[in-house]
């Protein structure tokens, strides 16, 4: 690690978003090096980020204040992203105020939360609308932003949505039909006339927006919020984009949410069985996809209005579905899949084989 460079901490650097994001911190040029608190470092993917960006491991647990306060320790920043489906919706509201309090007490300078839109406060604490991880990151939001204005620390927000490397599992297509071989995505975005569009957020559009904000920090006193989505896609529109990134005829067919659910072979499933995490072992798959699907489809609860004529100001280079499509040779053949919660996601969705006629 370079003596002469900032350290950024992250939180969260083995995950999905984290390996992408640390890339892009070390991107050349840059005045930052990284260092991860992770809570195994013998782990392939602790080693495999020493390997290949040079990353100061620290071997600890969120969950643990010690551990978290020796990672923020001669840090610049840092840059937070703590899985919901790991430790639980009510350990991660404590683990994100203690990191944000821990960051501040260490002299941390610029503090990154990843976070969601707080969908439940939207719809006035409607229940139907409150997805565990949504719920969590957007409580630890405004926590965040009621103290970051009297505070010395600069304070960021960076808040995503739903990942478009979910094509790869969950919003997979369920296969090809006989008659035509066209590929059959069957998803519950709406009927075709309706318009509705589904939002995804690519990877490396997140890890650009992450060292963006490093590289433009807030004023002190402001709490800089970053929403950002790659494209808002409706059905006919991934059908489209799927034939012009492979040449292969496709179609959408919708369905409704219950239908979509009842699909899932894991749809009875608790969302994490760890006793570490009981607050998860209430949810089933099928609950929280049911609840998430109301949020990011229903026409009175799509995400907050996303800027995209200012996104693509920023970053060009922001990948719509079929870019991200082409650069990954995506095929639609569910596969190894870089978030870790959905890879029970991979068996084929059941009951749908009236479809592919």
């Amino acid at each position: 690690m370079s003596a002469n460079k900032k350290i950024i901490t992250v939180i969260g650097g083995t995950g999905a978003q984290g390996r992408p994001v640390i890339e892009a911190l070390v991107a050349a040029p840059s005045l930052f090096s990284v260092r991860v608190l992770t809570r195994d470092a013998n782990h392939e993917l602790a080693k495999e980020l020493v390997a290949k960006y040079g990353v100061e491991i620290v071997e600890g647990s969120v969950l643990d204040d010690a551990a978290v306060a020796k990672a923020f320790k001669g840090a610049y920043g840092a840059f937070v992203n703590i899985d919901t489906f790991t430790v639980g919706e009510v350990a991660e509201l404590h683990a994100g105020v203690r990191a944000y309090e821990l960051a501040c007490a260490a002299g941390v300078e610029h503090f990154v939360w990843s976070s969601l839109d707080y969908k439940l406060k939207d719809n006035k604490y409607d229940d139907r609308y409150g997805a565990p991880h949504y719920n969590v990151k957007g409580r630890v939001w405004e926590f965040i932003k009621s103290q970051a204005k009297d505070g010395d620390m600069l304070c960021s927000l960076l808040i995503t949505g739903p990942y478009t490397e979910s094509l790869g599992s969950i919003y997979a297509p369920i296969g090809q039909r006989k008659s035509d071989g066209a590929v059959v995505f069957a998803l519950p975005w709406g009927a075709p006339e309706a318009n509705l569009r589904f939002p995804f957020i690519s990877l490396p559009d997140i890890a650009f927006f992450a060292r963006w904000i490093f590289d433009n920090p807030p004023s002190k006193g402001t709490v800089k919020e970053v929403p950002i989505m790659s494209q808002f896609i409706s059905g006919p529109e991934l059908a489209q984009a799927f034939q012009n990134a492979t040449g292969q005829r496709a179609v959408y067919v919708p369905q409704t949410i219950e239908e979509y659910v009842a699909s899932l072979p894991f749809k009875d499933m608790p969302l994490n069985a760890d006793d570490k995490s009981p607050d998860l072992k209430k949810w089933t798959w099928g609950q929280f996809f049911t609840t998430s699907m109301r949020q990011w489809i229903e026409p009175e609860q799509l995400l907050r209005d996303r800027d995209m004529a200012w996104i693509k100001s920023i970053h060009p280079g922001t990948l719509s579905v079929e870019q991200w499509m082409k650069a990954t040779g995506y095929n639609g053949i569910p596969g190894k899949n870089p978030l870790k919660r959905w890879e029970a996601a991979r068996p084929q969705r059941l009951g749908l084989e009236h479809l592919l006629e």
